[in-house]
């Protein structure tokens, strides 16, 4: 009884882990990407941490922001920003 227990608590931790990595992403990883590529006067308009697969990300992502931004030529645009965790890099698409 005691062993099936602590298996169940260690599935739910171990899917509540990948489920939530999302928050573990601050926004500053968004912020930082946008201002490499480029980027000024940035504003984080939104963020997603839950099916970011289906708006846009690939399915490793776990973070999608909605960013407005001045590009270099002066406009002001909309990017997205994924990221995954823990190992993936960020993406930016316009």
């Amino acid at each position: 009884m005691k062993f099936e227990m602590v298996m169940v608590i260690v599935i739910l931790l171990f899917v509540s882990l990948f489920m939530f990595s999302g928050t573990f992403a601050p926004d500053s990883t968004a912020h930082e990407a946008v201002q490499k590529a480029g980027f000024t006067d940035i504003r984080i308009v939104e963020r997603n941490n839950f099916f970011v697969g289906l708006r846009g990300g690939g399915r490793e992502d776990v973070t999608k922001w909605r960013v407005w931004a001045k590009n270099p030529k002066g406009d002001y645009v909309e990017v997205y920003v994924f990221v995954g965790w823990p190992w993936k890099a960020t993406t930016i698409r316009y």
